[in-house]
């Protein structure tokens, strides 16, 4: 008989199968053999056990001393069936690609119900290796969305120990398109108060649909249409996401400010010169600009040469104010400028400047020669209630052998006059004014009237000697009685002389006729002598 100690079929777990020969005889001597069928190679062992690892037929022969032999034939099985195992994950069945979506799945490997293992066991990448029919993969343990992460998961089978082996590809999905975030117009200015924001495709052509938010500075406000409108200058946040496997990125954009007003300086006031018709005013820019625009705005009546340049020609006197605006961001300043018309230098000479009534005066106007264009209108107001105007063409006149027209006039009162002098040039619709003013001085002649009585008795009536004068400078009165005593005698420089009647000793003097000596000279230089008698009664 044959008899196998560990069965007759070759296994995973039992390689080699131990064969051996047992007979009831005992004649010796006893001999053993094995013989391979297929290859016909015979083994002799000598105590008859065989070591089989390779399947097939072997015959088996017993021979005793007697030369009696019995063969059996053998067959020894090989069983290798290995399990195959397959991994079941928590994604939808056969996905095995991991997204932001979905970043971690649990991998069981699971093998035929009909052929179960017994033991399981997974090696993870780069060489971990762990015993259980279960998995845990992170997004981060996978390497490319291209190439795969091999996880390799081992059955073992519990009737043989042949172990099946099973390859596990992982994939990772993270792409996000690049995306900038962009904005119109350029910068928030004057004329654009506002800006729009919206996503644009860094480079080339995408379908992958995305979402996106855009976060403005402080205050923060958000919104995801796109072309948003934001008025906030700063740093704007576009965060956005690829629809389909849900990873995001981000990206910046800095919407600059930008309402630098046009610079200007004050204007001083422009004359437009006597005899000319126009001037230039500038609108007065710190720096000039090839980027600004200018408007002029004249003052009634008035007219420019070019009322959208820095400068310009006018023409009429008043304020021109320009608007200057900056046409890359729309800010805009004002400036304005007085333009007046010149004035003329008028000059007079009063011939004679006073003297006694009636006065005439003649006046030479000495106002130099200006120019020979439009008309000169001359006015003189004498200041006695004569005022006499004319006007003709500014080039009847030359200057010194043509002189502007001068005056005269007569004053019959005296007093203090004071004579004004207007000259007006117009040229189109520009007048240059000037004025002059003079004062003539007229007095009264000198005069002298002598009373020839009175009466100081003390009723208020004709109580005094007084002479009648009028602009004397100087003047003496003496006053004797008739054998020639001295009763009265005074010096004057106003020509005030009044005798109360009364002598050097204050005793008032008779009743009788007295005699005087007069000596005095007028303001006018007229001089005076007389020689009289007074009455006097009480």
């Amino acid at each position: 008989s044959v008899t196998a100690n560990l069965g007759y079929t070759i296994t995973c777990s039992v390689p080699c199968v131990s064969l051996a020969i047992a007979s009831s005889s005992t004649i010796a001597p006893i001999s053993y053999s094995w013989t391979n069928v297929t290859t016909s190679v015979t083994t002799t062992p000598s105590n008859g056990g065989y070591s089989v690892c390779i399947p097939g037929s072997y015959i088996a022969s017993f021979k005793d001393g007697l030369g009696c032999t019995v063969s059996q034939t053998v067959n020894v099985m090989i069983d290798t069936t290995r399990i195959f195992p397959s991994a079941i994950t928590n994604l939808p069945s056969n996905s095995f690609t991991l997204s932001c979506y979905n970043d971690t799945l649990l991998a069981t490997a699971v093998s035929n119900p009909m052929l179960s293992a017994n033991n399981y066991s997974w090696t993870v990448p780069p060489n971990l290796t762990t015993f259980t029919n279960q998995v845990l993969v992170n997004l981060s343990n996978i390497t490319s969305s291209t190439t795969p992460t091999n996880y390799t998961v081992l059955a073992t089978n519990p009737a043989n120990g042949c172990v099946g082996r099973q390859r596990v590809q992982f994939y990772k999905d993270i792409f996000v398109p690049r995306y900038n975030a962009v904005f119109t117009p350029s910068a928030i200015t004057c004329a654009n108060s506002c800006v729009q924001l919206s996503p644009q495709l860094a480079t080339g052509t995408s379908t992958i649909p995305i979402t996106f938010t855009f976060t403005s500075p402080a205050p923060t406000f958000t919104n995801n249409i796109p072309g948003s409108t934001f008025c906030a200058p700063g740093t704007y946040t576009m965060d956005y996401t690829n629809s389909l496997n849900g990873c995001s990125s981000v990206t910046t954009c800095v919407v600059p400010l930008n309402v630098t007003f046009p610079s200007t300086v004050a204007l001083s006031p422009v004359q437009i010169p006597c005899g000319q018709t126009t001037t230039i005013i500038t609108a007065g820019t710190t720096t000039t600009s090839n980027t600004y625009t200018y408007s002029w705005t004249p003052p009634e009546n008035g007219a420019m040469g070019s009322p959208n340049g820095y400068s310009t020609t006018v023409n009429a006197p008043g304020v021109y104010e320009v608007v200057i605006t900056n046409t890359v961001n729309g800010c805009s300043t004002t400036n304005s400028i007085l333009v007046t018309s010149g004035s003329l230098d008028v000059s007079m000479t009063p011939n004679p400047a006073s003297g006694y009534s009636p006065l005439d005066v003649n006046f030479s106007n000495t106002t130099p020669f200006t120019s020979s264009s439009g008309t000169m209108t001359t006015t003189w107001n004498y200041g006695n209630g004569i005022t006499v105007s004319t006007t003709s063409l500014a080039n009847t006149y030359t200057g010194t052998a043509t002189p502007y027209p001068g005056g005269s006039t007569q004053y019959q009162t005296a007093g203090t006059y004071t004579v004004f002098l207007m000259m007006t040039q117009n040229v189109g619709t520009v007048s240059c004014v000037g004025t002059a003013t003079a004062l003539v001085v007229v007095d009264l002649p000198s005069a002298l009237t002598v009373p020839n009585v009175f009466t100081p008795n003390g009723d208020g009536v004709n109580d005094n000697f007084t002479l009648l004068t009028t602009n004397l400078s100087e003047i003496t009165f003496t006053v004797f009685d008739r054998w020639g005593v001295k009763m009265y005698d005074v010096k004057s420089e106003s020509g005030n002389v009044s005798w109360d009647g009364k002598n050097f000793g204050g005793k008032e003097v008779p009743v009788g006729t007295y005699f005087y000596i007069l000596k005095a000279k007028g303001g006018d230089g007229k001089d005076y002598e007389d020689k009289g008698s007074i009455s006097l009664y009480r």
